[in-house]
């Protein structure tokens, strides 16, 4: 019978553990619409000389309007604005005083669930850049938080995360970029949102009851058998 009970109590453990694993670990890629910025349309009607071409207009898969649209950098050319594209060839800028760039994903809200959103900032050679990057879920915004690399003509990872509550349970999740203060233009490039279950308090207090029960039946049976040994 003790046997039994030892075997029952492993099993349990064994079971919480098998539960737990997947829900601390299982991060899933949510879909971002166009989330390079590219057009098969291009090339661009609009030249920025040799370097690039860009145009200004509505950008698929995104809301925008104003001074606002994409640039297709030539990396054969060397740039006097950036050394490289972050992603593919195409990025969105937005100019001074224009609206921001936004998009609400098909996915909605799950409570326990945080989502982490990660966006490539522009730092252009020849101008001051300062931008906003924007995780919006139901009524929460978040900023997005990165390294600024000003006139280097590289860009920089901004990451915001958020783990939503049970308050927030179906709402939707939005991505804004906009131009900070004082900047003439912003840019951006290769957007990726994850969402990562974090493990309920309930899922937790399970775990320690399977830990509790192995420990006190192991001790039990150390205990039986010191006994059994010291009557021999």
């Amino acid at each position: 019978m003790k046997m039994v009970s030892r075997f029952v109590a492993l099993v349990s453990a064994a079971m919480v553990l098998t539960a737990l694993v997947p829900n601390s670990a299982s991060a899933t890629t949510i879909p971002v619409v166009n989330p390079s910025f590219e057009d098969p349309a291009g090339p661009f009607g609009s030249s920025c000389g040799a370097e690039c071409t860009f145009r200004v207009g509505s950008i698929p898969g995104w809301s925008n309007g104003g001074d606002s649209g994409q640039i297709q950098l030539n990396t054969a050319v060397n740039s006097s604005e950036f050394n490289y594209v972050a992603d593919e060839t195409q990025y969105a800028w937005i100019g001074g005083t224009a609206g921001p760039i936004s998009q609400t994903v098909s996915a909605l809200a799950l409570a326990g669930t945080t989502y982490t959103l990660q966006v490539d900032v522009g730092f252009r050679k020849d101008i001051f850049q300062n931008s906003t990057v924007t995780l919006i879920v139901g009524s929460n915004t978040i900023l997005a938080i990165g390294i600024p690399q000003e006139f280097s003509g590289n860009w920089s990872n901004y990451t915001a995360s958020y783990t939503a509550t049970g308050l927030d349970a179906s709402q939707p999740i939005s991505i804004s970029l906009a131009v900070g203060p004082a900047t003439a233009q912003s840019d951006f490039d290769n957007v990726r949102l994850d969402a990562t279950v974090t493990p309920l308090p309930s899922t937790w207090l399970m775990l320690l009851s399977g830990f509790v029960g192995l420990g006190y039946f192991a001790y039990r049976g150390t205990k039986n058998k010191a006994a059994a040994n010291a009557a021999a």
